[in-house]
């Protein structure tokens, strides 16, 4: 796995991962050894290209491999997004894509608003990293993690208001919500994210984690000027 500062993160990319799931679920059943798992895949057993797609797999929750175990296998959410309805792929690619802490934190950030720039400020600030190794992994992770917003499914609805008009909006009552839609978050961009079910509610959870994750540290660094 890819790791800067703080943070873990997958080095294989989503729509590659989605790839992999499958094939091992058509030729392998979803479960074998390693051997029998990089046989299903096209590749080598002692490449260290399967350590990486093992870790990246681990990392989204798509595949399972307790420490010494010599058995591969799928996962419940892995199976979803293979079986399940266009409704439940969606919800669970992700479910995966945000169980990642750093696009996690990157997206509650800045959505699908993102550069370069942005991101190697958020790494020196967030990962503890210095300017440079934030700028020499910069561009692999923008790469990584605009390949997985392709298949983030967050309901938005547009909103053009005012931001005082938004912060009235926080004592929303339940009759004003849109027809099926339980509970509404603001984002930073203005737009607001439908909670329509639960899995949104713990998509919408791991978002405000992520958000109270970094007003902690916040808190917990010395302000400038004092003892």
């Amino acid at each position: 796995m890819g790791r800067i500062g703080r943070y873990e993160f997958p080095e294989v990319g989503f729509t590659r991962v989605l790839d992999i799931i499958k094939k091992f679920d058509e030729k392998a059943g979803g479960e074998a050894t390693r051997e029998g798992f990089a046989d299903a895949i096209n590749q080598s057993p002692k490449s260290s290209a399967i350590g990486k797609i093992i870790s990246s797999l681990k990392l989204y929750g798509l595949a399972e491999k307790p420490r010494g175990a010599e058995i591969i296998k799928l996962t419940e959410l892995a199976k979803n997004i293979i079986y399940g309805t266009e409704q439940m792929k969606k919800e669970a690619m992700t479910q995966a894509i945000m169980r990642i802490p750093l696009f996690r934190e990157l997206y509650s950030e800045y959505g699908n608003n993102i550069s370069e720039e942005k991101l190697r400020i958020f790494l020196n600030k967030n990962a503890g990293v210095d300017l440079a190794e934030a700028a020499m992994k910069a561009p692999k992770i923008l790469k990584l993690f605009r390949d997985a917003l392709n298949y983030v499914e967050l309901t938005t609805i547009p909103t053009t208001k005012t931001v005082s008009e938004r912060v009235e909006e926080r004592h929303i009552m339940e009759e004003e919500l849109p027809p099926g839609v339980l509970a509404l978050l603001t984002t930073s961009e203005g737009d607001r994210v439908a909670i329509t079910d639960m899995t949104k509610l713990k998509i919408a959870r791991m978002l405000l984690d992520a958000i109270e994750a970094r007003f902690k540290k916040m808190e917990e660094s010395p302000t400038v000027g004092s003892e």
